[in-house]
């Protein structure tokens, strides 16, 4: 899992994207310093 600031996350979503759909890349969003939120493939909620 790779962490990035949510203005990181803000200028290169569209990349981050790309590459977790490609390498199945999980990313944690921290805002002020702090973990905000979890983003990963749609296909790991399915069953």
């Amino acid at each position: 899992m790779e962490t990035l600031p949510l203005a990181e996350v803000r200028a290169n979503l569209s990349k981050l994207v790309d590459e977790a759909v490609r390498t199945h890349l999980r990313i944690e969003v921290t805002r002020q310093g702090r973990r905000a939120s979890i983003r990963h493939r749609r296909d790991a909620y399915r069953t």
